[in-house]
């Protein structure tokens, strides 16, 4: 994209499409539907990414990149059962260490989905992705806390 993209001259829809065709390479399916449980979530035992229409097609990308991030981190799995799978194994749900090891995916995931934009040539409003970021993984602090 050219230096004078902007995320009102974006085609989000078209940013979705390229990350939908990156989740079916991976054999994921998604699906863009009213999620009334959740805001977005992945499905890793079924491979599915459900995004919530509820938001701006802006967000929908960032939060369709976020999930991608999450799978990305469970296909890499060397990293992420030293780490983040080992306090989920190891520790009650209610334990500090269980909750941080979910903050800590949460924030792998954001930096992942942002890799995979990049590697796309995809646009990212950095203000945006950031104060999208910064209140998803915000929420998580006060649920960790």
């Amino acid at each position: 994209m050219s230096k004078t993209t902007t995320a009102t001259t974006v085609n989000w829809d078209k940013q979705i499409e390229r990350l939908i065709k990156h989740a079916n390479k991976e054999a994921y399916t998604v699906s863009m539907q009213k999620v009334y449980d959740c805001e977005s979530n992945v499905c890793f035992s079924e491979k599915h990414i459900k995004i919530h229409t509820g938001h701006t097609k802006e967000r929908q990308f960032y939060l369709l990149l976020h999930e991608l991030g999450h799978m990305t981190l469970h296909k890499g799995r060397r990293g992420y059962s030293q780490t983040i799978e080992y306090a989920y194994n190891n520790f009650s749900d209610r334990s500090k260490a269980n909750k941080v090891a979910h903050v800590e995916e949460e924030y792998k995931a954001w930096e992942e989905g942002y890799k995979i934009a990049k590697s796309k040539r995809l646009f990212i409003d950095r203000y945006n992705f950031q104060k999208i970021k910064s209140e998803c993984i915000q929420s998580y602090f006060i649920w960790a806390i």
